[in-house]
């Protein structure tokens, strides 16, 4: 749940801003979406994460997902000072087989470049099969694959996206705009190669 009260003190449903508890698959899964639109001030809210009927989990793992701003994207206090240790590539992108995508910072001048704060190294430990069967051995897919840039000029956003350059022109940031990179070098480098075997 996540609670207007940071300190997770009042529990009625008045304080309550949002939460989830219908699972209908049984999944060990849940998922907590707040938005603070409309509101340019950062806001501090409480998460409780409560253990609902039957055994208490060995392991337990949250996943915190925003706005790749720096203005907008959400942190845990907890976590604040931790190294860029911390694991959060989970689902499709972690998938056997998967060519999971980080991002770089695109800034002018910035050499050597530098993974983006929100970039997980990947490494997420799958500890079931696809029956829910715990593995012997847990499977560290050692995703991410490449790396490609972000905040490139872009004309599909409005201009109410950061212009990191100052040319007049937003720029897109995130995964979304690091995976077309690395698709594009991958098909330019596959041209290159049938080009060279080509007699």
């Amino acid at each position: 749940m996540v609670y207007d009260d940071p300190a997770c003190k009042h529990v009625s449903k008045a304080w309550v801003i949002g939460g989830s508890t219908d699972n209908l698959g049984g999944d060990p899964i849940e998922v907590v979406g707040f938005d603070n639109k409309g509101n340019r001030q950062r806001k501090t809210v409480g998460l409780r994460i409560l253990k609902a009927a039957g055994p208490a989990p060995g392991l337990l793992k949250y996943i915190l997902s925003g706005s790749s701003l720096p203005s907008e994207h959400p942190n845990i206090d907890e976590y604040r000072n931790e190294p860029k240790s911390v694991t959060s590539v989970f689902g499709h992108a972690n998938a056997e087989g998967a060519f999971s995508v980080g991002v770089v910072e695109a800034t002018p001048g910035q050499k050597p470049l530098q993974p983006s704060y929100y970039s997980s190294p990947g490494g997420l430990p799958i500890l079931f099969d696809n029956h829910g069967q715990r593995l012997s051995e847990p499977v560290a897919r050692k995703h991410v694959v490449a790396m490609a840039p972000t905040n490139v000029n872009t004309s599909f956003f409005s201009k109410t996206r950061p212009d990191v350059e100052k040319d007049g022109k937003p720029n897109f940031t995130g995964t979304s705009d690091a995976a077309p990179h690395a698709a594009g070098m991958a098909v330019c480098y596959y041209k290159q190669q049938q080009e060279k075997t080509t007699f």
